[in-house]
This record gives C-alpha cells, structure tokens and sequence, in this order.
C-alpha cells in the first residue's frame, strides 16, 4: 500500500534538518479555505507568477546573499 509507505519514508526525524522544532500550536493559526483563497487570488493579481526574471529580485536576492554571506538566495512564492 503506498499510503503506509509513504508515511514511514516522510515521517519527520530530528535527523533532518527541515523539520521544524521550534512550531509552537498553541499560537499558530489554521487558515481557512476562504482565507487561502484569498491569498491565491491576491498572489495572482500581482501577475508575477512563472515570470521571467526581475531586476528587483535578482537585488533583493543578492542583498540577502550579502548580508548573510551564502551563495545562493531564492525568492519562492507559493501558489
């Protein structure tokens, strides 16, 4: 059954280094449909999804590899 092996292969470990150890559910927010909905419809009206490259980024992106001394910096917007 691929849904019992895909949860023991995903089961989060302290041994990796993406999973999050400082999450705290006593303050965190579930969001709503409506309200990602709304963040979607909002990120879309930028038009800037699946675009070509952007000056703006590329100096956002190599001022944060400056500040904090890395070779690479993503700007990632999630839809």
């Amino acid at each position: 059954d691929c849904m019992s092996e895909c949860s023991t292969v995903f089961e989060p470990s302290s041994e990796l280094d993406w999973v999050l150890t400082n999450y705290n559910h006593e303050i965190s927010q579930t969001q709503t449909l409506d309200e990602e909905l709304n963040r979607l419809q909002v990120l879309k009206s930028y038009l800037i999804l699946d675009s070509e490259r952007e000056a703006s980024f590329e100096r956002l992106t190599g001022l944060t590899a400056r500040i904090f001394k890395v070779p690479i910096t993503l700007v990632s917007l999630v839809d």
